[in-house]
């Protein structure tokens, strides 16, 4: 009850705000103009003794804490003092801080500020000489130690969990190993990493934590309390993007996530939308039949390491000029690489994937408009592996149309736009 009432008092303040100031909200609260601000957990919110430590650095800055809502914090400003911050470990099963010891502390000079989850209470001193806020450790090591546990089984699960993705990588390895570039180039890959990286910053955070806890409980135990000293609030610094480091990774696996998605259709529906790759309509001399056997889909890319590509894959009977009906088929593969570096790993992998898979022997050849043209027969039919520029183009064509006399369309077709004696008729 108490969080949906902080958090509808905040939508009643943001819904006040009637300016902003040096990246602080200027706020209207029981009548009165407030400076306010939010600050984000730069630690772990059972790191209680550098909590402490951040709280009383923000009011040397002038920034006072007020309440939390989930890991954002709220400040109010004020002049800048030398307060006091502890935090005292819940032991209330309620959760609710009990009146005497509210007493008690107020008494000593410690005032209640709020409550964190079911974590702990924060007091805060005006004056940095008041007898020090008393906390038994054993009881607050007692509470600690369930955060110990909690911290424990998530890294283990998130451990896991990277051992999954480790015997995925193993799993695959022929792939991974052998074509790391084409896998990346296929989205695939990209997405693993960023998963891989999401899991593992994630159980190393985790590991650090529950080392950290283990290691506050064990000092608690023998009746040790954590203080901030004058040299670790003047000298301790946080570093503001590890705040958001999991986010970053979190919006990168969504990005690659995304562009790993991809779109395409049926290759005569994309032929009638003017798209241009190599189709059988274009390579061929004959005639592509338009009949239920002409059939053939096609897919785009586009990621972090490509500005675009597709692969496509048709088969369809041809008329040839004896009017024999034969059956062609064409695999292709596009890529234009976002970085020369990148077109060149990528192009080496196509070559020896394809002599590797598919028996390909390649014979280098020179066209204009190439940076690389190679030319090769197999059994089955014939191989191109074209480079212009950062872009590269893998075929595998079996059919009577002699692939040799058709590098003027290949280039073409690299670039993305046809010439009208190119351009399949209407028929």
């Amino acid at each position: 009850n108490r969080r949906g009432f902080v958090i509808g008092n905040r939508l009643c303040f943001l819904y006040n705000i009637s300016r902003r100031f040096n990246g602080t909200l200027i706020v209207e609260r029981g009548g009165q103009m407030k400076q306010e601000c939010t600050a984000r957990l730069p630690v772990s919110e059972e790191q209680i003794l550098d909590i402490e430590i951040w709280l009383e650095q923000m009011a040397l800055q002038g920034w006072f804490f007020t309440e939390p809502v989930g890991k954002w914090w709220y400040f109010s400003k004020g002049e800048p003092a030398r307060v006091r911050y502890r935090l005292d470990m819940i032991t209330e099963k309620d959760g609710c801080l009990d009146e005497k010891k509210r007493e008690c502390c107020e008494a000593e000079g410690w005032h209640f500020t709020a409550s964190y989850k079911n974590l702990y209470h924060i007091f805060r001193a005006e004056d940095p000489s008041v007898p020090e806020l008393h906390i038994n450790p054993q009881s607050a090591a007692l509470v600690l130690k369930q955060y110990e546990k909690t911290a424990r089984d998530s890294f283990i699960g998130k451990f896991t969990t990277l051992l999954l993705c480790a015997w995925l990588l193993f799993k695959e390895k022929g792939i991974w190993l052998s074509y790391p570039a084409l896998t990346l180039a296929d989205g695939s890959g990209l997405v693993f990493l960023a998963a891989a990286a999401i899991v593992s910053a994630a159980a190393v955070r985790q590991l650090a934590i529950h080392r950290r806890i283990r290691e506050i409980c064990g000092r608690m135990r023998s009746g040790e309390a954590f203080i901030p000293t004058e040299d670790q609030v003047k000298n301790n610094r946080y570093r503001r993007w590890n705040i958001y480091l999991n986010f970053i990774l979190i919006v990168l696996f969504a990005v690659t996530l995304l562009q790993s998605c991809q779109n395409g259709g049926p290759v005569q529906q994309q032929l009638n939308d003017g798209e241009v790759f190599p189709a059988l309509e274009l390579i061929e001399d004959g005639t592509v039949q338009d009949s239920p056997e002409n059939e053939g889909e096609m897919f785009y890319r586009s990621n972090l390491v490509l500005r675009q590509g597709y692969h496509m894959a048709q088969t369809a009977p041809v008329e040839t000029a004896e009017h024999e009906m034969k059956l062609s088929s064409i695999t292709a593969d596009f890529y234009d690489a976002r970085w020369s570096f990148f077109s060149e790993w990528l192009f080496s992998e196509c070559r020896r994937q394809a002599e590797k898979e598919e028996n390909a022997v390649y014979e280098s050849l020179s066209a204009e408009g190439f940076d690389t043209l190679l030319y090769g027969k197999t059994e089955k039919g014939q191989n191109v592996l074209a480079k212009r520029g950062t872009k590269i183009l893998k075929l595998s064509y079996e059919g009577d149309t002699d692939l040799s006399k058709k590098w003027d369309l290949l280039r073409d077709i690299m670039d993305g736009k046809l010439e009208e004696s190119f351009a399949p008729s209407a028929d």
